[in-house]
């Protein structure tokens, strides 16, 4: 039987882990090439401070203090219709936050309107009013 060197030895393990540490860097590349499929919270908050401040979006709203509204049941506190008188609003709001997906909602707008009716005086979005002319 054969004996192996030392300096044999020591080659054969050296052109092992260069063998091993290649394979590890081609893994590396591989693991880089996939993305992401879900934004984090850093990158979903710096997108949405950059599309704040170049997109922000002014909305009117067509009530004024003195009409006669009417206001949906989803929205009211008992849960029937409320006819009420408005009193002091918003004429115009900037948007809160920006809007990034789905359908444009209108929650993303501070628009609380008083109202004056039989429950009292309650702030309502302007987007659960009908005017009545």
């Amino acid at each position: 039987m054969a004996k192996i060197k030392r300096s044999l030895l020591k080659d054969i393990k050296k052109a092992a882990r260069e063998i091993k540490n290649q394979e590890a860097q081609e893994d590396k590349r591989h693991d880089k090439s996939t993305y992401q499929t879900q934004l984090t919270y850093g990158q979903k908050r710096q997108i949405r401070k950059e599309s704040f401040n170049n997109h922000k979006v002014k909305v009117t709203w067509n009530i004024h203090p003195g009409d006669l509204v009417k206001i949906k049941a989803g929205y009211s506190p008992t849960g029937q219709i409320i006819y009420g008188l408005v009193t002091w609003g918003t004429k115009e709001t900037i948007q809160r936050a920006p809007y990034l997906g789905g359908q444009k909602n209108l929650k993303n707008y501070d628009n609380q309107i008083r109202v004056m009716s039989s429950i009292g005086y309650k702030f309502f979005p302007a987007n659960s009013m009908i005017v009545i002319s």
